[in-house]
């Protein structure tokens, strides 16, 4: 698990990197992160879910005899089991989101602008990042719901970065075009973009590092420079969805008009019900009693 909050303090708890006493969090209550949690079947408010802390260590064997290593980490309590479902999520990846949260909190990262021309050492002052929000599987909400896997909120906005930065790990194999329109999508969101791949990172057993000291980051204007097509894109998609959403309207207006008008009496014989008929000059109502006389009829 990435880490406590506390009930209390609202103070959050990372397992890499540090170091723990054996009564640390005892006669304390400590809350998984919401955003980890995939489904929740107790009354209990997923902020509100309580987690222990496991110290771990090495050379620990099972009740099968087999020996294996334990890193610190948290679990849920046993009230939980069948109950909460924790999100899916690969070890590495775990491990990748956890130590760039730590690093970052740490200060022992630099924020690297990425241009076409050159990368350079940009000095981003520290009272701009709004640490007390740099959380890890973030919910973005928009139009469509998108999780961020580390956001870095500033705050106040920035001229060059815009609202914070988001960093996207990236370790599986995925199409060009999909990571060009998850990059583009932050973008839209008023933040810079920093993709980190595997090669980024040395991965042994259940160690992890961070192969640089900074974060290469590109900027939201250079991302809507290098993505016009993409943006042009995203603009003919959205008149497209607003010309389909106009005509689903129309023709559910125009479906409730013409259910109105067939559950309706002829207005001048107050015998007849009027149905839709075709003539020569298109469709139109008139009135079931045609035959016994009455002529009334509405042009559609």
């Amino acid at each position: 698990m990435f880490y406590a909050i506390h009930k209390e303090t609202k103070k959050k708890v990372n397992t890499i990197l540090k170091e723990f006493s054996e009564d640390f969090m005892k006669n304390e209550t400590w809350y998984i992160t919401p955003s980890m949690i995939q489904s929740n079947e107790t009354e209990i408010p997923n902020n509100e879910i309580e987690v222990k802390f496991r110290r771990g260590g090495k050379d620990i064997m099972n009740n099968r005899g087999t020996i294996y290593d334990i890193t610190p980490h948290f679990y849920l309590l046993p009230r939980y089991n069948g109950k909460v479902v924790l999100k899916e999520r690969s070890k590495e990846h775990e491990l990748a989101e956890e130590l760039i949260y730590n690093l970052i909190l740490d200060n022992k990262l630099k924020f690297c602008l990425s241009s076409n021309k050159e990368d350079f050492v940009y000095n981003v002052e520290r009272d701009l990042l709004d640490l007390e929000k740099i959380d890890i599987e973030v919910v973005i909400k928009s139009d469509n719901t998108k999780v961020a896997d580390i956001l870095i909120p500033f705050t106040e906005y920035n001229d060059v970065f815009g609202f914070g930065i988001i960093i996207e790990i990236q370790f599986s194999k995925q199409e060009q075009r999909l990571e060009d329109k998850r990059t583009f999508d932050r973008a839209v969101k008023g933040f810079s973009v920093c993709w980190l791949k595997k090669s980024d990172f040395e991965i042994v057993n259940n160690k992890i590092e961070f192969k640089k000291d900074y974060l290469n980051i590109e900027i939201m204007i250079s991302i809507f420079e290098r993505y016009a097509d993409l943006r042009n894109e995203q603009f003919r998609e959205m008149t497209r969805n607003f010309a389909l959403m106009l005509k689903e309207k129309s023709d559910l207006l125009q479906q409730e008009r013409e259910n109105r008008l067939l559950l309706s009496e002829c207005p001048k014989c107050k015998v007849g019900r009027l149905v839709k008929k075709r003539g020569g000059s298109g469709e139109f109502y008139g009135c079931s009693e045609y035959r016994e006389g009455c002529k009334f009829t509405i042009s559609i």
